[in-house]
């Protein structure tokens, strides 16, 4: 069975090197998990020092992307995926999807406004040292990126930014909140 591992978005990775990919329906009601192993996911550091090394796979039924550590024995999902890696089509995008949060429907409302928005989400080198709950939005024309972090994807999320004025950050308890900013940070001229 998994356990939660450093952070909400981390699993422990068996004995086998397997873990469960948990799935929801549209509802929000359990659905089929899948069982990843990490035999089949690929070296993502391969210069690395051993007990920094790190693979990714994704889960081929959600789409889901996992960032793992061999060595720590520990498996992160993200909810976008990580800098400079294509998203996949799931296998079963009609019934399964990640577990949600907040920040899958903080994405999804940006996502519909500003279709050409780049949503990533932070990598962490190391499961037990830095949060991956760190998102940025960035439209290709821009040279600024819109940043909200929250540590379990769930509101509420700190906005970072920067505009004619300097740097901007608040806090944000709801989801329509933090959207409505992150266009309006996004589209001001």
């Amino acid at each position: 069975m998994n356990f939660l591992y450093a952070t909400r978005w981390s699993v422990r990775i068996e004995t086998d090197g397997t873990w469960r990919c948990e799935h929801i329906n549209a509802r929000g009601e359990p659905q089929p998990y899948t069982i990843l192993n990490q035999q089949d996911a690929l070296e993502e550091w391969p210069e690395a020092e051993p007990d920094r090394k790190r693979h990714q796979i994704p889960c081929p039924d959600c789409g889901t992307w996992w960032r793992i550590w061999p060595h720590g024995h520990a498996a992160q999902y993200y909810a976008a995926p990580p800098w400079g890696v294509t998203p996949i089509a799931p296998r079963q995008s009609s019934y399964r999807q990640p577990i949600q949060r907040d920040i899958h429907a903080i994405m999804a409302a940006v996502a519909q406004v500003l279709p050409t928005c780049v949503i990533t989400q932070e990598a962490a080198y190391l499961p037990t040292t830095h949060d991956d709950g760190i998102w940025y939005f960035n439209l290709p024309v821009m040279v600024h990126s819109v940043q909200i972090e929250s540590s379990d994807g769930m509101c509420p999320f700190l906005l970072e930014t920067e505009d004619a004025s300097g740097p901007i950050a608040r806090t944000f308890a709801s989801v329509h909140e933090i959207v409505e900013v992150i266009i309006a940070a996004l589209t001001a001229t």
